[in-house]
Order: structure tokens, then sequence, then C-alpha cells
């Protein structure tokens, strides 16, 4: 059983959905609460946690479901697979998190480029929805330093009137939270990964603006001491799939992998093993 979780519209993944079904795989793709075809509120980070967990342990227990549940997705898709797999669901065997950023407040708002082109591309208000479809073949070409030719130097809370022309709830407030305090601890994930025994396929790039992330969640699970935890980096952008080129650098075919082939042999290994630790 293959999850994946997103914000940018479920229907985005549905070629996805037809390469893992005709490879014997269920497939269930969710948009996250308030987004698209899910109710609720929209807001980043805080309902992902439970929100993972109550879905994989739903997925589990459905008839055509063996009980073994995997997840895939780049970036914020990223993200949701490490704050499901904090809380430890009893049927998560493994994560496939490409590109994904660290403790949000390692992320978001610090690195300010960053969030505000996030922040663009999800709509960051409530009921206004945006996606865009080639997300990792975009990222590469944003031009940070028109985000600081247009950012006012001070108040800082201004940012989002200044780059996106009003006011962003979240924006305020996560600039009202500047410390890693209670507020940010309900989305915090690394410390936690000491207790997560379960294999992990790591992927980002050396140009990746979340690059940091793949790094820290790589390490802190070595160092806690599981099995099974690869890392692939390559001179690619924020994206899972490996490309030749970044702007005018062409990096040879030698660049080029079958990512796609190595994702499937990694959840081909982890649906026949019983390999759950957790």
């Amino acid at each position: 059983m293959i999850l994946v979780r997103t914000p940018y519209k479920k229907e985005m993944l549905e070629v996805q959905g037809r390469f893992y079904a005709r490879r014997g795989y269920a497939y269930a793709v969710q948009d996250c609460r308030g987004r698209f075809g899910s109710p609720g509120v929209w807001e980043p980070f805080i309902n992902e946690p439970k929100d993972g967990y109550d879905t994989i342990e739903w997925l589990a227990a459905q008839p055509w479901s063996s009980g073994k549940v995997g997840m895939i997705g780049g970036s914020y898709v990223g993200w949701v697979q490490w704050w499901a797999a904090s809380l430890r669901p009893p049927h998560l065997v493994t994560i496939i998190p490409n590109v994904a950023p660290p403790d949000p407040f390692y992320n978001i708002p610090t690195s300010t480029a960053c969030s505000s082109f996030w922040r663009h591309l999800v709509g960051g208000y409530p009921g206004e929805q945006r996606h865009r479809r080639h997300f990792g073949s975009y990222y590469p070409q944003h031009r940070r330093e028109e985000v600081h030719a247009t950012a006012p130097p001070l108040p800082v809370i201004d940012l989002d009137k200044a780059v996106l022309g009003k006011e962003n709830p979240y924006w305020r407030k996560w600039i009202q939270h500047p410390v890693n305090d209670a507020y940010w601890e309900q989305a915090n994930f690394l410390d936690r990964l000491k207790d997560v025994n379960i294999p992990v396929f790591h992927q980002s790039g050396w140009f990746d603006g979340d690059g940091i992330g793949s790094k820290l969640n790589y390490l802190r699970m070595k160092e806690s001491g599981h099995p099974n935890q690869k890392l692939v980096l390559g001179p690619w952008g924020h994206t899972d799939t490996a490309m030749r080129r970044i702007g005018e650098h062409d990096f040879g075919p030698q660049a080029i992998l079958d990512l796609q082939r190595d994702y499937l042999r990694w959840f081909d290994y982890c649906s026949r093993e019983s390999t759950t630790g957790s």
C-alpha cells in the first residue's frame, strides 16, 4: 500500500498512481486538511502528524490492503512522511521523503526567499487554491534576488505585503514566534526520530534549496542506530527526478539515474520483508 499526502491537489498524481498500480500496489493519494477536496481548515504543518497517522492506520485496516503502508513524495509531500513517522504508526513500514526539509523552524520562516515562494505556490490564504505542475523544474529558476529586491528592510512582518501584495496569516503567525518555542514544537520531528526505526530512502540534490533537510534527517536516523538508511544526492535541484542540466551547467549523462526504478525496488523490498521495528 503506497500513500501520498499532498497540499498540491491529488489529481496531479494520477500518473504516479497508475505507475504503481500496474506493478501490483494499491495507491492512495489524499489532499491535506483544508486543501482542495479535503474539508477542514488549512494550516501548514500543525495537523499533519496526527492526520498522517490516522490515514495510515485506516488504510492498513482495509480489506484490499496487506497491512503494510509506505509513503513517497517530495518537498512538503516528503515533510508529511516525517511528521506521520514521528508518531510511529504501527503499519508504516518505509518512507521515501524526496527533497524533504528539516524541522520547520529551521526552514520557514528563516529562509525568507524559499518561504515566500512556497506560500505563493500553495496560496497561503484560507480558501485560495493554487498549484504548479512542474514544481521541481520551476524551483531552480526562482530568482531569490528579486524577492530580496522587493522586500522592505523593516518591519519584517510586512514582507508578505511586499512580495505577495497582501497579508499572509501564516507568515504573520510565524514571525510572532521567532524562537523554537511551543508553537514550532507541534511540528518538530528531528528529536523524535530516535524511536522511528524504519527503512528510509532519502533523496535530494546539490542545488536543492531545502537540501539541508535530507542531510540532517539522514544523519539523525544514522546517529540513532537505525539500519537500512539510504541517501542519494546528485547534481539536481528541488526535484525527485534526476536531471543532467541546472541552468547552463551540463553535468553529463552520468548525472542521469533511474530514480523511479530505485524507488520501486525499495518498495518491493520493504513490502516483502518484515522491516518495521517501531
